[in-house]
């Protein structure tokens, strides 16, 4: 054959496979609708991590060349998954244009385009939810796309996700015409939306159905199953629907043997029920009290399957569940298996997001279903539900808000619905979205967090469950931080009988041989090496890789169990704290840096596991930042990287002081003022007393700890209904207090007050009482009532930090910031802190001498050495620098070696270095 012939033939078989090969590989748009095993596939063609651009305004975009606005547009091969649009003007004034590959597809008024019949465009994929208009309609683009609008007002709400295709040559070409083979798997999507029928009905399976009576605190299995196989649907039917039944049954469900539950949570959560709901019909599940609960989530598994109900109340409740699955290969690099994750906060705290869910490795996230008990108005919502994707700022997705999330917009027009990818089943306490061409996949991480209110403020009791898929892999540790010389477990399942087993750290270093056994199971226990190196490594079995990491830590290490950090105590407050890689039964104390904090009555003792659980409390101690420091009786000492803030203020929050209140008429209730947006008020609640007319009053008790003069701050509240009241504490008339004030509008009612100071007042350490007298009302006011919010005393007098204490310190000559430790009245203030230049003085001016031997050691808070600088000066009026190098930024703890004549004395200071 000659050169030229060969070149013609390479030709025809280049062009055989652009053009004739993937225009039969075209993917379902809808496959994940379409196909029930779909959604569980990680390695799908069409998968892709989600792109998003979501606003409220135009205020950043760029205007195109005939005047709209951009709201979104990308270059390459992928799919515009998912469309929300709420507007604040009228639809008929807005007009939207949509091109795909350079070509204008449609255009048009924008709830014509969302609405209306327009070819594939159309519901109930492409249509109207309360309050907002919303397109799954899968819209494929091979070179590019671009979505613009214009509107004469900015008071515009969108959101559009799309996801990035590899291979263009999959896609089917986009056209409104509705013969087209895609336009046919949406057909078939679309009927299936219509009915939300089980996904599952035509396939054969294998059945178990089991009726029983569960017992208080009982556990019963539901299935227990080799595999491989894939279950299909779940299905449960409680004797009662209440939401105390439904809160406290639970549903655990373990994969492949692992002893750690994939899912753990409440039954009523998990199937989206909340108190008077409506019945729910979405894409996964289904329920009602007719039909019972339904999930037809795929959950495929590769070895075994071991599901159970536990009733965490104090009745029993009988049960039906019949559970469908069948054998079937399943190949785990393939499939991801089913998780969720259950979190809760009552309440949520200021400032502070609730968290979702927190995920280490390659996955797949498919749904929420968020439940606020007791709440009285949509304000939560108007906090944004946030992703963070594999860690990148490129995949960071927030929405605008969380009806916005949940597919609908304006608090859903006070409306409940349910439908196959989103819902609001109770008023303002139940809601839930899906998620299936517009999954977020992940492939190391997913942070979801939500704010809750506008200012991440309202005072709410949320609970929330995650749905989605990770790949898994066969095999598990018993704890995932680890020390030299400590007993230690891995176990596994699934593997072929009598497979050689090899471990590795970071897929190089071989860490243990062992060999599985006639079942496919294996358990190796070690003592871990002095050799192993420190730090963080991933844990691998016959070369597959655990996304959850191991810590290998040098000494010791403990932390504190907080919502937040660093967290801030008061005297008397308690924190649960945790340490790891002391021995077992040693016996541990607890410091606040050398201030002893731990609970006499309670000794604790390390566990066999190497781990300690226990509190310590506050004591009575100087306004500072301290370290949590826990000291082994065998000499292990370990201190906390994250500090503790005291503070000696005290607040009484008057609607958590009614139990112990007394009033001589009407009423005193707990009022939640979340809803009421604009404004803030301590924990968004205040006290509301009604007494009816004048002449009442309502006294508070609360009791101060210590003996000391408090500068006293009060906050009330003002509105169209409150009296006038005097205020009298221990019986010591304060002053008179009008509450009437005429807001305008209106509905900004009620208002909190400045804050009134009262004063300096000296408390015994003893219960006092605040009594609030009505004296009348404004001859304007609607009523007598009273809205008191909060009373804070912050003491006048100072207290002195103890010896040994980590104190900040400013250099009287340079004037930087840094941080001294003392002994025996000597200091060694270090500074600059944090460290931003790479070098660190240390200033010994306060030492006589300095023996011989000393040194300063730098390590960082896995306890890893990082740098070592002996000491050769034996007398010092200066500083003593130290260069740290190129070191990452991070916490970092200095340890000043100073040999005595009583032992060396390790004087220690935690720093931080940034650049």
């Amino acid at each position: 054959m000659t050169p030229k012939h060969f070149a013609v033939l390479v030709l025809v078989i280049l062009t055989f496979f652009i053009k004739v090969i993937p225009s039969r590989a075209q993917i379902d748009l809808y496959s994940r609708i379409n196909d029930p095993r779909a959604i569980a596939r990680l390695n799908n063609s069409d998968s892709g991590r989600l792109q998003f651009s979501a606003d409220h305004g135009f205020w950043n975009k760029k205007i195109d060349a005939d005047g709209y606005y951009i709201l979104a547009e990308d270059s390459g091969a992928g799919v515009i998954t998912h469309l929300w649009f709420a507007n604040g003007v009228p639809d008929t004034l807005v007009f939207m244009k949509i091109y795909v590959d350079g070509q204008l597809l449609i255009q048009g008024i924008f709830d014509s385009l969302l609405v209306l019949r327009h070819g594939v465009l159309r519901p109930p994929l492409d249509t109207a939810y309360p309050g907002a208009y919303v397109a799954d309609i899968q819209i494929p683009y091979k070179k590019q796309f671009k979505i613009t609008l214009f509107s004469p007002d900015w008071n515009m709400f969108y959101a559009i996700g799309w996801r990035h295709i590899s291979n263009p040559f999959i896609l089917p070409s986009f056209g409104l015409n509705i013969n087209t083979s895609d336009a046919k798997n949406q057909i078939s999507a679309e009927e299936h939306v219509r009915t939300l029928r089980n996904p599952w009905i035509d396939s054969t399976n294998s059945v178990s159905v089991l009726l029983d009576t569960l017992m208080p605190k009982q556990a019963l299995t539901i299935l227990d199953r080799d595999g491989p196989a894939m279950i299909r649907s779940l299905e449960l039917t409680p004797d009662r629907y209440d939401h105390t039944t439904l809160d406290s049954l639970w549903l655990r469900i373990y994969w492949d043997s692992n002893p750690t539950p994939a899912v753990n949570v409440p039954v009523g959560i998990f199937f989206c029920t909340q108190v008077s709901s409506i019945p729910v019909r979405s894409l996964f599940l289904l329920s009602d009290t007719t039909s019972g609960l339904s999930s037809y989530f795929p959950m495929p598994f590769s070895s075994h399957a071991h599901i159970e109900l536990s009733n965490h109340s104090s009745k029993q409740v009988i049960t039906t569940t019949h559970i469908t699955y069948h054998s079937e290969p399943i190949d785990r690099s393939v499939y991801g298996y089913f998780y969720t994750q259950f979190s809760e906060s009552d309440p949520t705290r200021y400032n502070v997001d609730h968290s979702v869910a927190h995920i280490h490795g390659k996955g797949r996230y498919v749904g929420l279903f968020l439940a606020i008990p007791g709440a009285t108005s949509g304000v939560s919502l108007e906090g944004n539900p946030k992703f963070i994707v594999d860690s990148n700022r490129k995949y960071y997705i927030e929405y605008t808000g969380g009806e916005d999330y949940f597919n609908g917009g304006w608090w859903f027009g006070n409306r409940t619905f349910s439908s196959a990818f989103a819902g609001h089943t109770c008023f303002f306490q139940g809601f839930y979205r899906f998620h299936a061409h517009d999954a977020i996949d992940f492939n190391t991480s997913f942070d979801f967090n939500l704010q809750h209110g506008e200012n991440n403020d309202n005072y709410e009791h949320y609970q929330t469950v995650a749905y989605y898929y990770k790949r898994t892999v066969p095999f598990w540790t018993e704890r995932d931080t680890i020390r030299a010389n400590e007993k230690w477990t891995v176990s596994g399942s699934g593997y072929p009988p009598y497979t050689k087993i090899t471990a590795s750290f970071d897929s190089t270093n071989t860490i243990f041989t062992t060999t599985a056994n006639n079942s496919g199971e294996f358990t190796a226990t070690m003592i871990v090496p002095v050799s192993w190196t420190l730090g963080r490594h991933l844990l691998s079995i016959n070369g597959e890789e655990s996304a959850e990491p191991v810590y290998v830590l040098a000494s010791p290490s403990i932390r504190a169990i907080a919502d937040f950090l660093p967290p801030v105590l008061k005297y008397r407050d308690t924190l649960p704290v945790t340490g790891a890689g002391f021995k077992p039964g040693e016996q541990i104390s607890l410091y606040l840096d050398s201030i002893f904090v731990s609970d006499t009555t309670k000794p604790i003792k390390t566990g066999d596991d190497y781990r300690f659980f226990a509190s310590m409390r506050t004591p009575n101690i100087a306004d500072y930042h301290y370290h949590i420091v826990a000291q082994g009786d065998s000499g292990d000492r370990a201190v906390a990287s994250d500090e503790v803030t005291v503070s000696r203020v005290l607040s009484y929050e008057f609607e958590d002081l009614i139990p112990f209140a007394h009033w001589t008429g009407g009423d005193c209730a707990w009022i939640n003022l979340s809803m009421n947006w604009y404004a803030t008020w301590s924990k968004q609640t205040i006290a509301l007393y009604d007494p009816g007319s004048a002449g009442k009053q309502i006294a508070f008790k609360f009791y101060v700890p210590v003996n000391d003069t408090f500068n006293v701050r009060l906050f009330l509240s003002s509105s169209a209904s409150y009296g006038k009241y005097s205020y009298a504490i221990d019986g010591a008339q304060q002053n008179i207090y009008d509450g009437y004030a005429k807001l305008d509008p209106p509905w900004f009612d009620p208002q909190p007050l400045d804050t009134i100071n009262i004063g300096p007042i000296f408390f015994a350490k003893d219960t006092h009482t605040f009594v609030f007298t009505c004296l009348g009302k404004d001859s304007a006011s609607t009523g007598y009532k009273l809205g008191a919010d909060v009373v804070i005393l912050t003491p006048t007098t100072k207290m002195s930090l103890p010896k040994g204490v980590w104190k900040d310190h400013v250099d009287s000559t340079t004037g930087k910031n840094g941080i001294a430790v003392t002994t025996d009245e000597r200091s060694a203030p270090i500074f600059p802190n944090p460290v931003s230049n790479g070098v660190l003085s240390i200033d010994l001016s306060s030492f006589d001498s300095i023996p011989a031997g000393s040194e300063f050691i730098v390590t960082d808070v896995l306890g890893r050495t990082i740098l070592t600088q002996r000491i050769f000066r034996l007398t010092t009026t200066s500083l003593c620098e130290l260069k740290l190098g190129d070191i990452p930024c991070g916490r970092y703890v200095l340890h000043f070696i100073a040999n005595t004549v009583n032992g060396p004395r390790d004087i220690t200071a935690s720093f931080i270095v940034f650049k």
